[in-house]
């Protein structure tokens, strides 16, 4: 609950709230009269009276000035007060069980005299920034260091959108030692210093503003006129609803109005989209973390120290990371996009597509990007929509830039609340992140859960900085995408080559029966046997991928069957031992794996081969079919492995694939980037 008191600051009348009714007192009241153009001695007009911060936020955005304000004296406050309340229509059900606004006014003097007590008591003392801090410590901190806890709170909330559950889950985190109430006290003073934003996780309520001029007085008629004609909460006599998440900002049936114990409302918000992260809801606080520091386009000259030019700054980038030749001028087309954008200075995103084939090493291309953003003194996140992805990047990340402090998010991670350089997270962790980054770089953008996600791809979007920019790396960006690149609306470059610098295998049209017919009459298809006994013989591993999980055991056995000398296993999302299966194949223990699209990314065979069974079925787009391919031939000692769409139809998708690795060869050829001359 928070409270309510109006103010004059430069000349104008406004209404705020407080976590800490104290902090505000010490904060004005140990400012200078010049700074708030208080007129008439009046300084503060405290209603003692506590609401929910939704009602706080209605009230704030409801509070208009009136003439003659300044020689109000309390009962014609209190008049305000009750038109204000009155003017909150549906929501005052809920309030007048303890909403009672009773207006003090305080002078100069009685504020001076306030502050000075509150400053001398064990809660407050006086800040160095003319407001009040609160007294408080970390685990291991010295006396003479414990002043310095704020400013670190301050910072660990920084680019941060936190639930207050979280802002405790961060105190614990690292050992302050805080009250709930000094915690609120840090919160109000943070807000007061303009270093957090306080407000609410799900915005927007039903108000009958027409409902409102039941009044007795002229005077009160015409204050509740003001009131709802403020044209902040639109026309008045209208029953508004635009509920929205403050966080993820879902809506409509993403957000489910229940009774709440807590405000009192029978129509209190929860989100359900990002309810894994929290119970972000109407009546609940939401913290948002201003970021302080200097953005990238700040800091153009230090971009250039110890560089004649541009361009010998960009090639040494490149050549620090030893990438192939497809590699380098992709990064180096990437550099020089970033470079020209955090030059323009605009608060306008930059963003800019890396489509790289599978395997072509996406993660050493990234490597100059985050260099030259960090060595701007940038803050950068590469988000993932897979935990494993971020496990996996972890050590690379963290080997190739050693003096950098790098932090891993996700669900359940011990460093979630830490703050890092270089931050590797799932898209979901972005919801935490306001304005955070300099550098986005979104790590398989096209795979779930983040593909077709406007609550992900909204996440993405608040975390990166105003100026800032993102890099898309994919090797099947989404048709919009392309479109866009092919309209000129984005930038890109493409990669059509692994790192190894072979020719992508081309799949093979293998005509059968359906699975399920194959599954009912108790045999393998013999087309399909004998491409299988092909892969064997060369001593390869196979993935074998199924369109529907229904399927994975039927093929299993009859693979044991037609195969009894070898290790024949099947998984999915659904198989709870799958992560020891997979571990297996890669160390080849298993030596066919049937599986679905799960693993249509980041597993690695050195020596593998793909069939994809019901290469038809409508599961199958052309962007698995051409992820499932890539599991193939990823290896330089094994680059040619055999990829086979096994199915009754040659479909779109499967043309569209077959076409789209085609064409990457064709430019690989083209840029002079393949090791040998292969057939395309």
């Amino acid at each position: 609950m928070l409270w309510l008191y109006a103010i004059k600051l430069v000349g104008r009348w406004e209404l705020r709230f407080s976590l800490d009714w104290r902090v505000d007192v010490c904060h004005w009241g140990t400012t200078s009269c010049e700074e708030t153009v208080c007129l008439d001695d009046y300084k503060i007009v405290m209603w003692y009276s506590k609401v929910p911060i939704d009602v706080a936020l209605y009230a704030v955005a409801k509070f208009t000035q009136q003439s003659g304000m300044d020689r109000w004296d309390e009962d014609s406050w209190n008049m305000y007060g009750e038109a204000l309340v009155n003017s909150f229509g549906e929501q005052l059900k809920r309030l007048n069980g303890y909403v009672c606004l009773k207006a003090r006014i305080f002078t100069n003097g009685e504020m001076i005299a306030m502050a000075a007590q509150l400053l001398r008591s064990k809660h407050l003392e006086f800040g160095k920034n003319g407001g009040a801090h609160i007294r408080v410590r970390a685990v291991g901190e010295t006396l003479e260091s414990q002043m310095s806890v704020y400013d670190r709170f301050m910072s660990l909330l920084s680019g941060k959108a936190l639930l207050e559950s979280e802002i405790r889950s961060v105190v614990e985190h690292h050992q302050f030692v805080l009250s709930d109430e000094q915690l609120l006290g840090l919160l109000q003073q943070g807000a007061l210093d303009g270093h957090i934003e306080l407000t609410n996780g799900v915005t927007g309520s039903d108000s009958d503003e027409g409902g409102a001029k039941s009044a007795l007085s002229r005077q009160f008629r015409k204050m509740v006129s003001a009131i709802c004609s403020n044209p902040a909460q639109g026309r008045p006599g209208l029953i508004q609803r635009s509920e929205r998440c403050r966080r993820c900002g879902s809506r409509g049936e993403q957000l489910r109005g229940t009774n709440c114990e807590r405000c009192g409302s029978d129509r209190c918000y929860t989100c359900l989209g990002c309810l894994q992260l929290g119970r972000s809801r109407t009546c609940g606080l939401l913290i948002i973390g201003k970021r302080k520091d200097a953005r990238l386009h700040d800091q153009v000259a230090a971009a250039a120290v110890s560089h004649d030019t541009e361009e010998l700054y960009i090639k040494e980038l490149l050549e620090r990371f030893g990438l192939a030749p497809a590699q380098r001028d992709a990064s180096q087309l990437a550099l020089r996009y970033l470079e020209k954008h955090w030059q323009l200075e605009r608060e306008a995103k930059g963003e800019f597509l890396l489509w790289a084939v599978t395997g072509a090493g996406k993660t050493e291309m990234m490597y100059p990007l985050v260099a030259h953003a960090l060595h701007r003194g940038g803050r950068v996140c590469i988000a993932t929509p897979r935990r494993d992805v971020v496990l996996e990047l972890k050590p690379r990340i963290a080997k190739a830039f050693a003096n950098v402090r790098v932090v891993t998010l996700y669900g359940g991670s011990e460093e979630r609340w830490d703050l890092g350089e270089v931050t590797l997270a799932t898209t979901h962790q972005l919801m935490r992140f306001r304005e955070a980054f300099d550098l986005v770089v979104v790590y398989e953008l096209d795979a779930f859960p983040f593909h077709n996600n406007p609550m992900l791809e909204q996440a993405a979007r608040q975390a990166c900085a105003p100026g800032g920019a993102f890099v898309y790396l994919s090797a099947t960006p989404p048709k919009a995408m392309q479109r866009a690149v092919r309209r000129n609306r984005l930038a890109q470059a493409i990669v059509p080559v692994r790192y190894h610098r072979e020719p992508l295998p081309v799949p093979e049209r293998l005509t059968m029966p359906a699975v399920a017919r194959q599954i009912a009459g108790g045999r393998l298809h013999g087309r399909l046997v004998k491409v299988i006994h092909q892969s064997l013989e060369r001593g390869a591993q196979l993935f074998i991928f199924a369109a529907r999980i229904r399927h994975i055991e039927g093929i299993v056995h009859l693979l044991r069957a037609a195969l009894p000398g070898y290790a024949v296993e099947g998984t999915s999302a659904a198989d709870e031992g799958r992560t020891e299966k997979v571990q297996q194949f890669r160390n080849g223990a298993i030596t066919l794996l049937v599986t679905t699209t799960i693993l249509e990314r980041g597993v690695t065979v050195p020596k593998s081969d793909v069939i994809v069974l019901d290469a038809d079925d409508k599961l199958f787009d052309a962007s698995s079919l051409v992820q499932m391919a890539g599991r193939a031939g990823r290896s330089k000692d094994d680059p040619h492995g055999l990829v086979y769409f096994a199915a009754p139809q040659w479909t779109k998708p499967q043309r569209e694939a077959v076409a789209q690795i085609k064409r990457m060869n064709r430019l690989a050829k083209r840029g002079g980037y393949l090791r040998t001359e292969g057939a395309l």
